[in-house]
C-alpha cells in the first residue's frame, strides 16, 4: 500500500508547483489536517515549501557513502549532514586486527572518548541514528552510511 506522502508526491510530480488547496483537492477523502502533516512531515524529503501555502516536489537525491577507515575524524563531513551512521568500535592497533588475547575491553584503542561521540553528533542530523556494532569478528573499519 503507498502511503499518503507517496500518493500526494505523485500527484504533483510533474507540476512544478502546488497549493495546500490543490493537495486537499487531490485527496479529498484524507482530512485536510493528514494531508497537510503529511507534507510537513516531508519538507526536505519529498517536498519543498517555496511560499506560504505553496509546495513543490523535490527529486529524491539520497546517497549512500561507506568511508573505511579511520571514523574519529569526520572534518570532511559537514554539520547536520548525515542520516545514519554504521561503526564498529575504533581500530588502531596490529594486534588488535590479528586477535590478540581477544580481550578486547583492555585494548586502549577500542576505548571511545567523549571527543568520539561529539565529532559523530556533529555530523548527525536531529532524529538520525548512531549505530555500534559489536560482534565476535568485528571488520577491521568504521563504516559511515549517510543519505542527504
Amino acid at each position: 500500500m503507498k502511503s499518503l506522502a507517496n500518493i500526494i508526491y505523485s500527484c504533483f510530480k510533474d507540476k512544478g508547483e502546488f497549493s495546500l488547496k490543490d493537495a486537499y483537492s487531490e485527496n479529498s477523502d484524507k482530512p485536510k489536517e493528514t494531508v497537510r502533516a503529511r507534507i510537513y512531515d516531508n519538507l526536505g524529503v519529498k517536498f519543498e515549501r517555496i511560499a506560504k501555502g505553496l509546495y513543490k516536489t523535490i527529486e529524491g537525491d539520497e546517497s549512500c557513502v561507506v568511508i573505511e577507515g579511520e571514523g574519529r575524524d569526520l572534518s570532511m563531513l559537514g554539520d547536520a549532514s548525515i542520516d545514519c551512521i554504521l561503526t564498529d568500535h575504533p581500530w588502531l592497533d596490529k594486534k588488535s586486527n590479528k586477535g590478540g588475547d581477544r580481550n578486547f575491553a583492555t585494548y586502549d584503542c577500542f576505548r571511545y572518548t567523549l571527543d568520539d561521540f561529539r565529532e559523530k553528533a556533529r555530523v548527525l542530523k536531529d532524529g538520525s541514528f548512531l549505530v555500534i556494532g559489536r560482534g565476535k569478528n568485528p571488520p577491521a573499519c568504521s563504516c559511515i552510511v549517510m543519505a542527504a
